[in-house]
């Protein structure tokens, strides 16, 4: 059992040292980045996942034994990992507009990041202080959200997806690619997780979730193998945004070439900054004529090299 916990205190440090890595690299980014809307969403998951990992690595290292002290512990993790799966929701939210090339709701979207916070620390207090020792009303509460959340991500998602379809080419593969990486590191964690509080709120089932030694029962290693996916969460989110935050920008201070810079209009094609549909016209318009120009010139350089070959000297 022992081992058990060692290993989740293991992936939960992990996973806040990879937070914390992740917060550095988005802080050293230029000013062109972080004014999206996708950089200020990522850089509140990974806060919300630091302090979702320091309260699971407070409850297996630091916890006393007091039983009070547990509830509230308990009480802020859950707000914490809430407030995480509330940006994912609305990065998911995000991508959607940016597919339907609704701009003019950025503004609203970077206000809910703190709304979402303020949010979760008011569902941090209600489940600690109002409904404390009620576990059943406090599991219920806390599936309902969980509930919503991951249903809101999929329609949103799927939203994105009818979007995709009216986008050219390199764009709908390069939109594909995106939406399915991050519903895969939201669903990966949370769906599970949600079924087994589910079927324990249902059912009654009272699982340990450090308990996958007793062979016995079927529930613990379930609840353990959810439990690890918990710890691992802020492994698998900036695994999975950080990939997608942008390694190149027109700000930065060296000379690029023409290859690279058609890569960067490209790469842009989703990204959200300001309210100002006009530029975000010009720089999909953009993307879409580098785009038409790269096929044009994958098909010239065949024809072109076929006619050199052609053209060269013959014998006598």
């Amino acid at each position: 059992m022992n081992s058990v916990r060692d290993v989740f205190l293991f992936c939960s440090v992990f996973s806040a040292v990879s937070c914390l890595w992740a917060l550095c690299h988005c802080f050293l980014k230029p000013p062109s980045v972080r004014r999206r809307l996708f950089w200020t969403q990522f850089v509140a998951l990974a806060v919300a996942d630091l302090l979702s990992m320091s309260g699971l690595i407070t409850e297996q290292l630091l916890l006393p034994d007091d039983e009070l002290y547990k509830r509230y512990q308990s009480a802020a993790t859950c707000g914490c990992f809430l407030w995480s799966l509330f940006m994912e929701v609305q990065i998911a939210l995000a991508f959607a507009t940016s597919c339907h090339k609704l701009v003019t709701w950025t503004k609203a979207l970077r206000l809910t990041v703190p709304l979402s916070f303020f949010y979760a620390t008011s569902f941090s207090v209600f489940l600690g202080f109002g409904y404390s020792h009620e576990e059943s009303i406090r599991d219920t509460v806390w599936v309902a959200h969980v509930a919503c959340c991951i249903l809101l991500a999929v329609v949103f998602y799927l939203w994105a997806l009818v979007g995709t379809l009216a986008a050219p080419s390199f764009a709908r593969r390069q939109a594909l690619l995106r939406g399915a990486s991050f519903a895969a590191g939201t669903f990966m964690v949370f769906i599970p997780n949600v079924v087994l509080d589910t079927i324990t709120v249902l059912r009654g089932v009272d699982v340990d979730r450090a308990d996958i030694l007793d062979s016995g029962n079927s529930w613990a290693c379930i609840g353990t193998v959810c439990q690890l996916l918990y710890c691992l969460n802020g492994v698998i989110n900036v695994g999975t945004y950080a990939f997608w935050v942008p390694k190149k920008t027109y700000s930065d201070q060296r000379e690029w070439t023409l290859s690279e810079l058609e890569d960067i209009a490209i790469d842009n094609y989703f990204d959200l900054t300001s309210t100002d549909i006009h530029s975000f016209i010009s720089r999909t318009s953009a993307a879409e004529a580098i785009a038409v120009a790269r096929e044009v010139r994958s098909w010239s350089e065949p024809s072109s090299q076929a006619s050199h070959v052609g053209s060269g000297p013959t014998g006598p």
